[in-house]
């Protein structure tokens, strides 16, 4: 081994770096890779597991150590143990190639499942799968902001992927409950019936109160509160009870006139008569064909214990007589008296 080989230098391999910038001087750590994250989450509590060197830097690069004068200064501490904490704590957080495409990764999933929860097919009003949504997000071209959330970043990209006309896609219509003062159903009535897609059921709470369950779309959310704030301020309750079922959704998709006709109002709480149903008839029994064997046709009245033994004498004969003609094909046969 040469003579000059520097022996006691550590290399820092596969070094994640944290910066913090304090009166004009650059501190740094050297961490694992992975490991910040989980220690600002508190899912790391030994800090050995996340430092490589329980040193503060200058530059981790050129191995510049900080100094205790200027540690002691920018920090007003010469406690080492509370600075790394506050680097890490307040750092600005340096992410590798392979960190930066995870996150990516599971941005653009987290993404996905959000838009495939709030949209659906208009056409069959059916939810699509999470893969879907991300081949449109593909074909659609979506970049996602790494600093943005998921959440914020899945309304947008909604109105990118309606907006492409290849793409049959709508949000998905919400199920509410609306509580109301029954004096005020016919001045609200004709608000309602505005912005709602379909009426669920309407009628009267056992506290005397007119509750109506209908199916909106969310874009029309803000405007029916609205409208119920204005003319039934204070004496109205408006209630989100989740995504509509899809039974509820292609019903009122086949009966559009159906939520105009019957607005709702105080007469209309009363329950309904329905049309005299006639009486179903009983249901016919399924006919069967029996089937009849030749033999019973000749003789109806004959045992079918006695048709069962005459079939078996008429197979041993038959038997027998096949023997016979195998013997005398093969030259082997001498008559006997019982032989036919």
């Amino acid at each position: 081994m040469s003579l000059f080989t520097p022996v006691n230098q550590k290399r820092l391999t596969n070094v994640s770096v944290v910066r913090l910038k304090r009166n004009g001087n650059r501190y740094e750590l050297a961490c694992y890779p992975n490991k910040v994250k989980a220690w600002r989450e508190n899912l790391e509590k030994n800090i050995d597991e996340v430092l490589q060197a329980h040193e503060i830097f200058f530059n981790v690069s050129k191995g510049r150590l900080a100094t205790k004068a200027d540690l002691s200064s920018d920090f007003g501490t010469e406690d080492v143990d509370s600075i790394i904490r506050t680097i890490l704590d307040e750092g600005e957080m340096q992410i590798t190639g392979k960190e930066r495409k995870v996150a990516n990764e599971s941005l653009f999933r987290d993404v996905a499942k959000i838009v495939s929860e709030k949209c659906v097919n208009p056409e069959n009003y059916r939810a699509y799968t999470v893969t879907m949504i991300e081949k449109m997000m593909r074909d659609c071209h979506v970049n996602l902001q790494p600093k943005k959330s998921a959440k914020q970043q899945a309304l947008e990209v909604i109105r990118q992927l309606r907006a492409v006309e290849g793409f049959k896609i709508a949000p998905a219509m919400l199920e509410i409950q609306i509580s109301l003062d029954p004096k005020l159903v016919d001045v609200v009535s004709s608000h309602i019936l505005k912005l709602v897609h379909h009426i669920i059921r309407q009628e009267r709470s056992a506290e005397g109160i007119f509750e109506l369950s209908a199916v909106i779309e969310p874009d029309n959310y803000h405007a029916l509160s609205v409208a119920l704030d204005e003319h039934a301020k204070n004496r109205y309750c408006i209630e989100i009870i989740g995504p509509a079922r899809h039974d509820s959704a292609l019903n009122c998709s086949r009966l559009p006139v159906a939520k105009k006709s019957c607005p709702p109002s105080a007469a209309s709480i009363a329950p309904t008569t329905t049309e005299s149903i006639p009486e179903a008839s009983p249901p016919e029994e399924p006919h069967t064909d029996t089937v009849v064997s030749p033999k019973s046709i000749l003789k109806e009245d004959a045992d079918p214990e006695d048709e069962y033994v005459q079939a078996l004498k008429n197979t041993k004969q038959t038997k027998k007589h096949k023997r016979l003609k195998n013997k005398k094909a093969h030259g082997d046969y001498e008559r006997n008296e019982g032989d036919v």
